[in-house]
């Protein structure tokens, strides 16, 4: 299975853009990467996206091996706890029935489930082979597409704005046009977003669906952007691909 990295330079830091949904389904592991670039990268750079993406998957594989093992998990802990219990009521005496046996079966049942999830864990990423995405990353390859281009070019005329301005656009879904945009990559930026920045999915779905005051709406994004909390670029390219989704 072929993977696109969508690499997006600006000034501060780069923006990277994957989608993993089918790691979630465990559907696999990733035959080739290949980054979508505007032009040549340096070896830094690719280094920085390597890591990142190598995160992102290994994030991943935690929240599936979580939804997965949940039912396994709390069976085996409620049963231990069950066990420990009796097991101190009945060969145990103490002078305060109830209270310790309570405690110590309780602190026994968070170790279990703190072990077994741990274990699951691991067996997912030896299961997945982590080494096979690592070297799948270190031997990507690269195309040049004018698509990233083109947000890159989007991203430089935000940060042109001030924040005031930009938050009042972003709020009122007013933003300056941007050239329509590969499913690919609507898909790779909704899934990198919606995964990893919480506070943007839930601007997303105030401004898309007009649920507060657009006043409002600027104001709080000028207070989380100038406690670091938002990026009110990503938010705007976020709104603005929604677009396009639908």
């Amino acid at each position: 299975m072929i993977r696109h990295i969508y690499f997006i330079r600006r000034d501060d830091k780069p923006l990277l853009f994957v989608n993993l949904d089918n790691l979630k389904k465990g559907e696999g592991s990733v035959d080739k990467f290949v980054y979508k670039l505007s032009s040549s990268i340096s070896r830094e750079e690719e280094r920085i996206a390597r890591d990142a993406v190598l995160s992102s998957i290994e994030r991943d594989l935690s929240l599936y091996i979580q939804d997965k093992s949940y039912i396994k998990r709390l069976l085996l802990t409620a049963l231990l706890f069950i066990i420990s219990y009796f097991f101190l009521s009945l060969v145990i005496r103490d002078p305060i029935p109830m209270i310790d046996e309570l405690i110590i079966s309780s602190v026994v049942a968070v170790i279990v489930w703190m072990m077994a999830k741990k274990h699951d864990y691991e067996s997912v990423l030896v299961g997945s082979d982590r080494g096979n995405y690592r070297r799948a990353l270190e031997e990507a390859e690269f195309e040049y597409t004018s698509e990233v281009q083109n947000v890159e070019e989007y991203i430089a005329m935000l940060k042109g704005l001030d924040l005031k301005a930009l938050s009042v656009l972003i709020a009122s879904n007013d933003l300056p046009a941007l050239d329509e945009l590969s499913d690919e990559l609507v898909s790779a930026i909704e899934y990198s977003v919606l995964h990893s920045n919480k506070l943007i999915a839930r601007y997303s779905r105030e401004i898309l669906t007009s649920a507060k005051n657009p006043l409002s709406i600027s104001k709080s994004i000028i207070k989380d952007s100038a406690t670091g909390n938002l990026d009110p670029i990503l938010l705007a390219l976020y709104i603005k691909i929604s677009q396009y989704a639908k």
